[in-house]
């Protein structure tokens, strides 16, 4: 099923850079707008599985949008050369969106996360330019999957610079470097996950099947996480023999946003 048309009014300001989100008059958010509808019973245990690294890869990218359920989440490169139309293709599948923040890792510079990404060196602002600029590339995603970048992501100073504005926006974030990084934004409102797990960094079929296990397991105790994959044509393989073995485990696939805590009422 297709997900409602992008960008919705209430979430959206027009800059120069472009259209980018906002927290609507009546609190309205972009992670909560442009979600996939999810309902399952709330003692269920919930696995949210966000492949990353989509939009370089032209077969791989209209795999992961065709071939995955919809209940997989997708999350595209901001350097993607038509990041705006695989986004609204994705989502006419039915899949939960988001995009991959460029994050400064421990190899910097020899491996460099690009023009947009997010520098510990650079003035904030300028990161801050950065992430509105990524932000303005598409709409319709619901957050942001930062890089396992360790020296950026693992410090709880730079982080803060992220996640502020970010929670700012009504965005999703998912952290995928050391849990560190998150330390100093308990305050912050922004929804926030941490993925457990990248499930295919050994990228053969025994690894990844024993990650997806794992996982399994950590739903059952949890009731949630997280993890994230690469586009490779040996994870969607595994995935999409994991995914049709799911319901009769007593665990179900789900958006990301799906596992953030709800407020209780």
């Amino acid at each position: 099923v297709a997900l409602a048309p992008a960008p919705v009014a209430a979430v959206a300001r027009t800059t120069p850079q472009g259209v980018i989100p906002v927290i609507g008059p009546k609190g309205e958010t972009a992670w909560q707008t442009y979600a996939r509808p999810f309902t399952a019973p709330a003692d269920t245990p919930r696995i949210a599985l966000i492949v990353t690294g989509l939009g370089l890869d032209p077969e791989a990218t209209e795999a992961a949008i065709v071939r995955l359920p919809a209940e997989v989440s997708l999350s595209f490169s901001p350097y993607a050369p038509r990041l705006a139309d695989q986004v609204t293709r994705a989502r006419a599948h039915g899949h939960e969106v988001l995009l991959d923040l460029p994050l400064e890792g421990e190899a910097f510079p020899s491996h460099d996360p690009g023009p947009l990404g997010m520098i510990s060196l650079l003035p904030q602002t300028e990161n801050t330019t950065r992430l509105e600029q990524i932000m303005s590339r598409a709409v319709g995603y619901t957050g942001f999957v930062g890089a396992p970048g360790a020296k950026f992501g693992g410090s709880r100073v730079h982080m803060r610079t992220v996640l502020e504005p970010l929670a700012q926006r009504g965005l999703l974030y998912v952290h995928t470097a050391p849990e560190s990084g998150l330390a100093g934004s308990a305050d912050l409102d922004g929804p926030r996950l941490h993925a457990v797990s990248d499930i295919d960094a050994r990228p053969f079929r025994e690894a990844i099947d024993a990650r997806l296990s794992w996982l399994e397991e950590v739903a059952k105790v949890r009731g949630t996480t997280v993890a994230v994959a690469s586009p490779l044509p040996v994870t969607f393989e595994r995935l999409t023999r994991w995914i049709g073995e799911l319901p009769r485990k007593g665990v179900v696939l789900a958006p990301a946003s799906a596992v953030m805590p709800r407020p209780s009422t």
